[in-house]
């Protein structure tokens, strides 16, 4: 049903390709170049990128890190002079343009480390990290919706180096 009106999908014909399809008592034969997407699964029509297109990052909150963009570049809010501004630039340039290998949906609610995502705007994206055998989930609890990361991904990795961390510890 598309806005009350049903509309029934039938086989392809043979020699033309195109769909038979019913409505209103007519018959009609169409090009059949939406049926797929009408069939296939919610997550499958969704973006793999992580955030908004043309959303722009203001400050990124994992449990490992918080940076903020400031007139200056980004910095670290532990006021760490140690890390370079280009590897803070890096690492949001990495979050802007994050695409997920896989998209699930998640219908429990989810309780663990948190992401949060601010953007220029007030506005914010949350995301809960799932671990699951070596798969990394961000899992949007407002859509209902995890995002499978790439087994090598540093978005959610410490930018402290890992002997100086050891050495704080």
């Amino acid at each position: 049903r598309v806005n009350g009106q049903q509309i029934l999908f039938g086989t392809i014909e043979p020699l033309s390709g195109h769909r038979y399809l019913l409505s209103n008592g007519r018959l009609m034969l169409l090009v059949d170049r939406f049926h797929h997407l009408l069939s296939s699964a919610p997550q499958q029509l969704v973006s793999n990128g992580l955030l908004p297109q043309g959303a722009r990052i203001e400050q990124i909150e994992t449990p490992e890190y918080l940076m903020k963009r400031t007139p200056q570049g980004w910095a670290l809010e532990t006021g760490r002079s140690d890390v370079s501004g280009d590897d803070l630039s890096n690492r949001a340039r990495a979050w802007q343009s994050a695409q997920a290998l896989q998209i699930k949906p998640f219908e429990s609610l989810i309780d663990g480390d948190k992401v949060k995502l601010s953007f220029s705007g007030e506005t914010q994206i949350s995301f809960v990290i799932v671990r699951e055998a070596n798969r990394i989930w961000l899992v949007r609890p407002d859509l209902k919706l995890g995002y499978l990361l790439p087994a090598n991904t540093t978005l959610l990795q410490s930018l402290i180096p890992q002997t100086e961390k050891g050495a704080d510890a």
